[in-house]
């Protein structure tokens, strides 16, 4: 193994390591914003009682898990679904986030996925 491929690895497993630490750190503070307010509580209560929403969310997450199963191996097709794909998670965790009134969390979770996964 050459040192070009030593340091593209590294930087990539570096990358993912910000990526992980950048994304924790979002759910954490988050979550503590969600969890001090009992307004913002009664919306999750309200969100996962609702069979609607829930079986809606199981369709996104099988259909999501199904579509980055796919290997892309260049192809353009499947690089384009896997890009759909990311763009409209995004849009549905904006659209929590708005649901849940966390009027500044829409602003960061789109600038992690810009930054770390090229959304």
């Amino acid at each position: 193994m050459n040192s070009k491929s030593k340091k593209s690895n590294f930087s990539e497993f570096a990358g993912r390591g910000e990526f992980v630490v950048a994304s924790l750190s979002f759910v954490v503070i988050t979550a503590l914003i969600l969890f001090r307010d009992e307004e913002k509580i009664s919306k999750i209560k309200k969100l996962f009682s609702d069979k609607l929403f829930l079986f809606s969310t199981l369709l996104i997450i099988i259909f999501s898990g199904y579509t980055f199963s796919i290997p892309s191996s260049n192809n353009t097709e499947i690089l384009r679904l896997h890009t759909a794909t990311k763009e409209a998670l995004l849009g549905f965790l904006i659209a929590l986030l708005a649901y849940l009134d966390l009027k500044a969390a829409p602003f960061w979770i789109i600038w992690l996925a810009s930054y770390y996964i090229h959304v």
